[in-house]
């Protein structure tokens, strides 16, 4: 099966059906902090069991009620969601100039502005949440010593399309950078420290003792830790391969449910019996002949049933316009 048709399957919205297994997830509140389901896509803990926030897919920060899908609020500002620290929503602003890293401090009930930090970044350096034709700034937040952390990477090259044939230096130009700006919330100041690494547990798949026991393959862990996914490739009439999804809760070990799903993993959260990933641009041609295109969204799909419930489109950080030849 070509590329194409690898990325444009979930169209085909009927064979993305779930079967659930004999045990059942159990329907529970969180009782742990808001998890980072991707970036810009921040799921309430304990306090916020029925919320996210989102960058939509023009860049502004809204509200999402999880029951539902529906908006509880949008904007106006602008941004991507990072964390929940202290009652208030951190989100990654648009800085008024290259070199410096804006965070605003929202309401998380509301949307409105409670305060906005500024802190300087090496020169240069563009921390803008929106998607660049040739530079990439990426950040993640950290809480889990009790002082928030921003861990940052900005990776910058040369504008241009098609990579030469006689370009003996293809890297010739690129520019990497990384750091942790810390949050001092009293004294409403950043601090930049160059560093390597990232904070505990980022990486998507699960190695070591982190795996779940008895369960071969790749492993991928949930955006709160809780759960685990194992994938296997299965034959099918629309795809040709699709992937059934295997969740299993990682304390006890138990299989919690089974869905058919186009892609060998994407980032993901259970929450009772819903299951919240994030889905990837698709676009497809359809057997009417019509063509379907759908943004990156956020997914809610029922484990019961393995209907998808709602949907919300997302703001698309990688650059997919035309680029000079």
């Amino acid at each position: 099966m070509n590329a194409y048709r690898k990325s444009s399957c979930f169209a085909a919205a009927a064979i993305c059906l779930a079967m659930i297994v004999p045990s059942q997830v159990s329907a529970q509140a969180p009782t742990g902090p808001s998890s980072t389901l991707a970036p810009g896509v921040l799921v309430g803990g304990a306090d916020f069991p029925s919320s996210a926030w989102i960058a939509d897919d023009v860049g502004r920060v809204a509200a999402i009620n999880l029951d539902n899908g529906a908006m509880n609020w949008r904007g106006p500002a602008e941004g991507l969601p990072l964390a929940l620290v202290d009652g208030k929503l951190v989100v990654l602003g648009r800085p008024e100039r290259s070199g410096q890293m804006s965070l605003l401090l929202l309401d998380p009930a509301s949307g409105s502005s409670v305060g906005t930090l500024l802190g300087q970044l090496p020169e240069g350096v563009l921390a803008s949440p929106y998607a660049q034709p040739n530079r990439i700034f990426k950040a993640v937040a950290d809480n889990s010593t009790g002082t928030l952390r921003v861990f940052w990477t900005y990776s910058e090259w040369p504008l241009r399309g098609a990579l030469l044939v006689n370009d003996a230096t293809p890297d010739a130009g690129r520019r990497e950078l990384n750091g942790v700006m810390t949050v001092d919330f009293p004294a409403h100041t950043l601090k930049l420290s160059s560093t390597a690494g990232a904070p505990a547990n980022v990486a998507a798949d699960l190695t070591g003792n982190e795996r779940v026991p008895g369960v071969e393959g790749t492993q991928f862990r949930s955006a709160d830790g809780t759960y685990a996914l194992a994938a296997s490739p299965v034959d099918d009439d629309v795809l040709g391969t699709a992937w059934r999804w295997t969740l299993h809760e990682r304390g006890s070990a138990r299989t919690v449910a089974q869905l058919q799903l186009p892609y060998s993993h994407a980032p993901f959260l259970v929450r009772a019996n819903r299951l919240f990933w994030q889905s990837p641009p698709i676009a497809m041609r359809q057997a009417s002949g019509e063509y379907l295109q759908q943004s990156l969204r956020l997914v809610c799909q029922d484990l019961t049933s393995g209907r998808e419930l709602w949907s919300v489109n997302l703001l698309d950080q990688k650059f997919r316009g035309v680029l000079p030849p």
